[in-house]
């Protein structure tokens, strides 16, 4: 595990997550969009950055006719899971990480 996600998370990261939450719940529940990708927010709940119950309000406040893409964690969140209309899993098969290639923008972060 990486060093930075040893321990608990900063305040700093806690606002962060909280702030993503507000913006995300605002997108869900406008109505504007027809699918909205809330990218890696499940390692945020994974590592204690955002709650699983607060993620769960946001995505049952979303409008009719938006789909919710929550993407992130190796760890299975049946309490997400069970709110959810399909799950499904990534596994890796071959990856340039495999070689020593460094992680890079754009494609890892």
């Amino acid at each position: 595990m990486p060093e930075w996600l040893i321990g608990k998370p900063t305040e700093g990261h806690i606002e962060a997550g909280r702030k993503a939450l507000e913006a995300t719940a605002r997108a869900l529940s406008s109505g504007k969009y027809d699918m909205v990708i809330v990218d890696e927010c499940l390692y945020a709940v994974q590592f204690g950055v955002i709650s699983a119950e607060d993620l769960i309000t946001v995505v049952k406040g979303k409008a009719p006719k938006t789909e919710c893409v929550l993407t992130g964690s190796h760890k299975r969140l049946p309490e997400i899971e069970e709110i959810a209309d399909l799950v499904t899993e990534v596994r890796k098969i071959k990856h340039p990480f495999d070689r020593g290639i460094k992680a890079r923008l754009g494609t890892e972060f």
